[in-house]
C-alpha cells in the first residue's frame, strides 16, 4: 500500500459515513406519509455527488498532499463537511413531517453544499471550474430562496455536467 493509498482511507471513510446515513434515511420514503420528491431528488443528488467525489478523490490528490498536517486537511475539510452537509439532511426517525423538516433544513444544507464544492477548489483548482461555479450560485440560489422549482434546475444541471464529462 503506498503513502497516498494509506492516507485517503480516512477521506473515503468520511464519504462512506455520510452515504451510509443517506442510504439509512431511505426508509423514509417506503412511508407514503413522509414521501416529498425534492427531499428525495436532494438525496439521490447527495448520493451522486458522494460517489463522483469518491471516484475522483484518488485523481485530485497528489503525493504532495501529504506533505504536512495541514496540507493534509486540505483534504479532509470537503468529506468532513459533506458528513455534516448529511447529518443535517437525514432527519431523525421520528420527525413528523419530512417536507417541513427539509424547508427549515434547506438554507443549511445547500450553502455548506456550496461549500463543499467550493473546497474542491483547494485539491484541484483547475479542472471543472465553471460546473462548480455553476453548481456553487444554484446552491446558494437555493439555500438563500428555499426555491424547490431550483432543485430541479439544479438536477438538470449535474445530468448535463455529467454527460460532459464521460458518463
Amino acid at each position: 500500500m503506498s503513502q497516498k493509498e494509506y492516507y485517503l482511507i480516512l477521506p473515503l471513510l468520511l464519504y462512506g459515513l455520510g452515504i451510509t446515513d443517506l442510504i439509512n434515511s431511505w426508509r423514509s420514503f417506503l412511508k407514503p406519509d413522509q414521501r416529498y420528491l425534492p427531499y428525495t431528488l436532494t438525496s439521490i443528488l447527495l448520493l451522486d455527488t458522494s460517489f463522483w467525489n469518491f471516484y475522483q478523490l484518488f485523481d485530485w490528490v497528489s503525493e504532495d498532499h501529504f506533505s504536512s498536517y495541514l496540507v493534509y486537511m486540505k483534504i479532509l475539510a470537503a468529506p468532513l463537511v459533506f458528513l455534516v452537509v448529511v447529518a443535517i439532511f437525514t432527519p431523525e426517525e421520528s420527525t413528523a413531517s419530512l417536507k417541513d423538516y427539509f424547508h427549515q433544513n434547506m438554507r443549511p444544507v445547500f450553502a455548506l453544499l456550496a461549500l463543499f464544492i467550493f473546497l474542491h477548489f483547494t485539491l484541484d483548482p483547475h479542472e471543472y471550474v465553471w460546473q462548480r461555479l455553476g453548481a456553487i450560485a444554484l446552491l446558494l440560489a437555493i439555500s438563500i430562496t428555499r426555491k424547490t422549482w431550483l432543485i430541479y434546475l439544479l438536477l438538470g444541471f449535474r445530468v448535463v455536467t455529467l454527460m460532459m464529462a464521460g458518463g
